[in-house]
């Protein structure tokens, strides 16, 4: 199809303020031909063939504009066996006004990205026994925006099969997925995959993934249904039977308390300090409540802030001016009820190993540190415990292969009931934080240090 596709330019230039009747309605559709290219959706109104049989030369439009809308109108208009295109990739900041609106119009599932917007164009120029196939950015396999594209493929599709490339096809690209997906869907069909990268994010040569391919690595078989099993429903076809059963035969930790993130600045530099900056008369920080802090003759609070990688404690550099919070981008006063409680932290944004942390009373956090508050309060060693293991981050590298690890993605994470109240986790746990606590505290940047340990 794509050679027999002229140049959309071709088609420019038509002044429909000059014609009249069903030819101006028809020509009307391609005022942004050069724009929107083969994703638009071309209508032809009733009685248009006789009105281009008729047609005479006209200000306006030209005999050869009018044969090139048609034949586009006849291309994208009908249905193929087979669909294969390497699509555009553009995502929302590249494209112009009238771009962006058109998409967001059309294709509000996969309006992040051309590229994706062309899977749902692939879907729809595919017969109702047929395949479209292309090689794409991985991004719609895992990412929440592209949460409805998936649902639509389960629900109405096949994954036939699929080379899940990694980086490294372009060059040192964003990584690359090449599938094949059938347009009716088969109930159990079993897909077959292929992983070919050892390490998420390394860039291999495609020399390097021929052979790879050529040898067998990463051969998978997985049956579509499961993927709805896992919240989000990624396209998860390498995890085992195991994983699957986790999400259905247990609670997810919104079962076991709730997560939020918190306040919002807009300008840290004038709002935020490192604890030693201002006086330490003018800290409060041991504050259970807001009503405390209100009586109190201090103006700054603690403020948790997420920082670098670090387990089980610490971390605890910043204080916030709250004064008058109503200054603040974002102040979410409306939390005041879990300000000041202890909680479980974790840093929402890093590219490195996802690391969990234990605070006390008396903190507020902002929307860099996300924070659990476990129910009952006693249960949160244990969730704690399970965040900082390895099967937590398997679990992120499914769920959410980004950097950004916001309060939303930890509430789908299943935790076995009989793990959450456990005492033996408990107090390994509470041992673990103690020991992270005297190492933070052993340096001069913890407020509650005393003595280094080495003098």
């Amino acid at each position: 199809v794509q050679p027999q596709l002229a140049n959309f330019a071709d088609v420019m230039g038509v002044d429909t303020s000059l014609i009249s009747g069903k030819i101006a309605e028809f020509a009307e559709q391609f005022m942004f031909a050069d724009t929107y290219g083969s994703l638009m959706e071309i209508k032809a109104p009733a009685g248009l063939d006789e009105a281009v049989s008729e047609f005479n030369v006209s200000f306006g439009i030209s005999k050869n504009q009018l044969d090139m809308m048609m034949k586009i109108y006849n291309i994208l208009g009908q249905k193929y066996d087979v669909v294969v295109t390497n699509p555009p990739y553009m995502g929302g900041s590249g494209m112009n006004a009238s771009l962006s609106d058109f998409v967001k119009k059309y294709f509000p599932d996969t309006k992040s990205d051309l590229s994706t917007c062309f899977m749902e164009k692939c879907e729809k120029l595919t017969n109702d026994h047929g395949y479209y196939t292309m090689i794409n950015i991985p991004v719609w396999m895992f990412l929440s925006s592209y949460e409805k594209l998936r649902e639509k493929i389960l629900h109405n599709n096949t994954y036939s099969s699929m080379v899940h490339f990694g980086r490294g096809v372009f060059g040192s690209d964003f990584g690359t997925t090449s599938f094949v997906i059938a347009k009716k869907h088969i109930p159990d069909y079993i897909g077959v995959y292929r992983r070919l990268f050892e390490k998420q994010g390394a860039v291999d040569t495609v020399e390097q993934k021929e052979k790879w391919f050529f040898e067998g690595m990463g051969y998978h078989t997985a049956k579509q249904e499961n993927f709805s099993k896992i919240p989000g429903m990624p396209v998860a076809y390498w995890v085992s039977d195991n994983f699957f059963r986790a999400f259905v035969e247990n609670k997810k930790l919104d079962e076991y308390g709730i997560a939020r993130a918190g306040l919002s600045t807009g300008d840290n530099d004038r709002f935020l300090r490192f604890w030693y900056e201002p006086s330490i008369i003018s800290i409060g920080f041991n504050y259970k409540t807001n009503d405390e802090y209100l009586r109190g003759n201090t103006k700054f609070v603690p403020c948790n802030k997420g920082g670098s990688f670090r387990r089980w404690y610490g971390n605890n550099e910043y204080v916030v001016d709250w004064s008058n919070p109503s200054l603040f981008h974002r102040p979410r006063t409306t939390y005041l009820d879990l300000y000041y409680k202890e909680a479980i932290t974790w840093s929402v944004i890093t590219s490195a190993t996802f690391s969990s942390r234990y605070y006390g009373e008396g903190f507020l956090f902002d929307h860099a540190a996300a924070s659990y508050f476990a129910s009952p309060e006693t249960s949160k060693y244990c969730v704690l415990g399970y965040l900082n293991t390895k099967v937590t981050q398997f679990s992120l590298n499914i769920l959410n292969p980004t950097l950004n690890t916001g309060a939303d993605v930890l509430l789908k994470f299943p935790l076995n009931e009989r793990a959450n109240n456990n005492t033996t986790i408990e107090t390994i746990v509470k041992e673990n934080i103690s020991i992270s606590k005297t190492d933070w505290d052993s340096f001069e940047t913890s407020w509650n240090f005393e003595q280094h340990p080495l003098i």
